[in-house]
């Protein structure tokens, strides 16, 4: 009883001792705001230090529906020049950046750069993909989770992406990385594949550069996995590790042989990523096919002058661009943005159904809905004559004929009941395509 007394009576002298005196601890040997500043400034001299730039592996939209992208950047005192495949190989633009403090250190690119917000201007006709208001929804202000000379790994702020950064070395081509990068997308762009893994075949649907995976599982259940990824010069780099059957994949090199192609993993797991050449028509359906005014046969361009001249011309419009493909909510029809003068883009699309018939053929029928302004549209601005040509009141069958059954640049539909019915489709975005 003693000893537990005299314990007691020395802790309550220990704690009148701290609690009388005078004289505060100081835990840290610096203010708050001087610790920030000191780390801002750290981080700058990395970003800065790096005297050939960063890769910077740059992913839009919080979900990566778009895939990623490769930039390069290179940070000198308070500005940054910046080079990618949003632009030309050998294009680059400069403007200010910033290091802030907001519930964490944060890297912000705070003035206009065409090639840097390309990613996250709200007009969806700048990249061409997105939907207006939105665009691709990209980042342009991170959080800085780690920094050191050779990597910076970023968080966006809007879409929570993790975004990597890796320094390159001396010597280092950017025009060269670009242009290698080009030409991969080029060779190694694909409509669709077969996932062959553990004696099994997978479907895969190709969307931008994101990967969609649908399949039976063991238990009978259909699951669909997405896997988006970074072009490189060899291949594709998966934004996080894909997981099927108990197989991890997380890069992809490219590998041809003979009139094989396939993708195979970099990790040396067993499976294949083999490239598949859908029919024609499966082409046609699965992706998005522009018009041009100067595609169209005789029969089309007639009514295309008719909607132009009693619709659009009236209304002091015109047609942004058209084309046969899915509609930004999935549904599959003629889709188009008609632009106004000081007012923006108005997009919307005319539904349609299809049938394909063998491998060459498709059968197109009206389904007599619209999406967000379709319906306005086809009643104001004659545009149940602009789709005319496709179908309206009845069904139209189409033979398809391309440049190349591999990578067709482009598809011609013929109407088997009219052969002045003749509408040749682009790969390629078309804008404005009256004047094309």
């Amino acid at each position: 009883m003693r000893k537990i007394t005299e314990r007691m009576i020395y802790f309550i002298a220990v704690i009148l001792f701290f609690s009388c005196s005078p004289e505060e601890t100081t835990i840290f040997d610096d203010s708050s705001a001087n610790r920030i500043d000191a780390a801002l400034e750290n981080y700058q001299k990395i970003l800065t230090d790096s005297k050939n730039g960063w890769l910077m592996e740059y992913y839009p939209a919080s979900d990566q529906a778009y895939g990623g992208y490769n930039l390069l950047l290179s940070f000198k005192d308070d500005k940054v020049t910046i080079a990618g495949e949003s632009g030309e190989t050998d294009e680059t633009s400069t403007s200010f950046y910033g290091l802030k403090q907001s519930s964490g250190p944060v890297l912000t690119v705070n003035t206009y750069n065409p090639l840097f917000h390309f990613f996250s201007t709200p007009d969806s006709k700048v990249p061409g993909v997105g939907k207006d208001g939105i665009g691709m929804d990209g980042d342009f202000e991170f959080l800085i989770l780690k920094a050191t000379p050779d990597s910076v790994i970023l968080k966006g702020k809007k879409t929570s992406n993790k975004i990597v950064m890796t320094s390159l070395k001396e010597g280092f081509s950017w025009t060269d990385y670009l242009q290698k990068i080009e030409d991969a997308a080029e060779d190694m762009t694909f409509t669709g594949f077969e996932y062959q893994i553990n004696n099994k075949s997978i479907p895969v649907s190709v969307s931008h550069r994101t990967l969609h995976f649908t399949y039976t599982n063991d238990a009978g259940n259909e699951v669909s996995e997405v896997a988006s990824y970074i072009q490189t010069a060899t291949g594709y780099k998966l934004y996080k590790p894909l997981i099927i059957d108990g197989v991890t994949v997380e890069e992809f090199k490219y590998v041809k042989e003979g009139e094989t192609e396939y993708f195979s993993p970099v990790n040396g797991a067993s499976a294949k990523l083999v490239v598949v050449y859908p029919p024609i028509n499966e082409v046609l359906i699965n992706g998005d096919w522009y018009f041009k005014y100067s595609g169209m046969g005789p029969f089309g361009k007639q009514y295309w002058d008719y909607t132009k001249t009693n619709g659009l011309d009236p209304m002091g419009e015109e047609l942004y661009y058209a084309y046969m493909g899915k509609y930004s909510d999935g549904r599959y029809g003629f889709c188009f943005g008609s632009f106004l003068p000081g007012t923006g883009v108005y997009i919307g699309a005319l539904l349609y159904n299809y049938q394909l018939v063998g491998e060459d053929k498709v059968t197109y029928t009206f389904g007599g809905q619209g999406a967000d302004n379709g319906a306005y549209y086809f009643q104001n601005a004659k545009f149940n004559y602009l789709i005319n040509p496709v179908s309206l009141q009845d069904p139209r069958t189409f033979t398809l004929t391309t440049d190349n059954n591999k990578k067709p640049s482009w598809i011609k539909l013929t109407d088997n009941s009219n052969s002045n019915n003749t509408i040749v489709l682009e790969s390629v975005e078309i804008l404005l395509p009256f004047d094309r």
